[in-house]
């Protein structure tokens, strides 16, 4: 996945991965807070707007590989917006 906000010529690559087993406990980050929630109940409200876009194709395609780009407005904490979006199988 690739994201780009309005007025930064910046491009932030995003990969995705699918985990159905591991060993340890997840560990908190900086920025997220390990929490588990059925693929059918995500908290979207909470989270980047797009990932209510790129998330189906992880959830209920179940496809292997997706690809996708979404565009912002300049970044400021809590905006919901989303200018373009293309995701794809």
């Amino acid at each position: 996945l690739v994201f780009k906000f309005k007025g930064n010529q910046q491009l932030y690559a995003v990969h995705v991965y699918e985990v159905t087993r591991w060993t340890g406990e997840a560990q908190e980050t900086e920025e997220m807070e390990p929490r588990w929630w059925p693929s059918d109940k995500f908290p979207f409200e909470h989270m980047w707007p797009d990932d209510e876009l790129w998330c189906p194709l992880l959830f209920q395609t179940r496809c292997e590989f997706f690809t996708g780009f979404a565009a912002f407005p300049p970044y400021e904490p809590g905006t919901r917006v989303v200018l373009g979006h293309r995701f794809a199988e």
